[in-house]
Parts: C-alpha cells; structure tokens; sequence
C-alpha cells in the first residue's frame, strides 16, 4: 500500500473541520471594514480615491482634457506635416 495516496490524509485535521472561506466580490474585499492585510487596506484606500474622484463630474471632465492634450502631443511627429 505503499503507493497509494489518499489526498484526505495529506490536508490535514484543521483544513478538514474548517469550513471554507466565503467569496467575496472585489467591492465587498474593497470595502471591508477591517482589512486583513496592509495590501489590503491600500487598495481600499485607492478604491475610495477612485470612487471620490469619479463622482466629482468636473474633475472626470479635466482628466479628460489633460488625458487628450498629452496624447496629442505625444502623437504630434505623426500629425505634424513636413
């Protein structure tokens, strides 16, 4: 019986009584009031930033603005004629 494996006995007593952890959506993980890692809690902290920033309308239309001033400089050899 030597080459046998039960995959059971290699889990573990502990990972076998616990029940799984509950899934959660990336908003529940997000805005969890405790969060269970510094990783965590900065993402959180990103997420809230995020959030602010795109319910401020004129803010979203600046970024917009900015977002377009450097792409066309950034594309201006391609638009420039010579």
């Amino acid at each position: 019986m030597s080459g046998s494996h039960d995959p059971r006995r290699s889990m573990g007593r502990l990972s076998r009584s616990l029940p799984p952890p509950p899934k959660l959506t990336w908003r529940e993980y997000l805005l969890a009031e405790t969060p269970s890692s510094p990783l965590q809690a900065r993402l959180r902290q990103g997420f809230l930033m995020a959030v602010g920033f795109a319910r401020n309308r004129l803010a979203v239309v600046g970024l917009a603005i900015v977002l377009l001033l450097v792409l066309t400089a950034l594309l201006a050899p391609l638009l420039a004629h010579q």
